[in-house]
């Protein structure tokens, strides 16, 4: 908090200026503050957290399917050596 502005307080003017913005730095506060509370309510709704095991599951059965196309890859080149050996032999 910034003191510095209570000591130019001279007359009750400048009390009444100075306890408006308090409150207005109050609600700036207060409003910040509920929207952040909204924000985390949303990541733990039943939809969100439906939303987001789907989506991991998705990540998952993709990694799993390039995974397994890199690995049928090598086995295909492998097999393909092994009939060109088998052939010139």
């Amino acid at each position: 908090m910034d003191i510095s502005r209570f000591k130019n307080i001279r007359t009750l003017n400048d009390i009444k200026l100075e306890k408006a913005r308090l409150r207005y730095d109050m609600l700036l506060a207060e409003n910040s503050l509920h929207e952040n509370l909204e924000s985390v309510q949303r990541i733990f709704t039943i939809g969100g957290l439906i939303t987001r095991i789907s989506n991991a599951a998705k990540f998952g059965q993709d990694v799993y399917h390039r995974i397994a196309g890199v690995f049928s890859w090598f086995r295909r080149n492998k097999a393909a050596e092994k009939e060109e050996d088998s052939s010139e032999a």
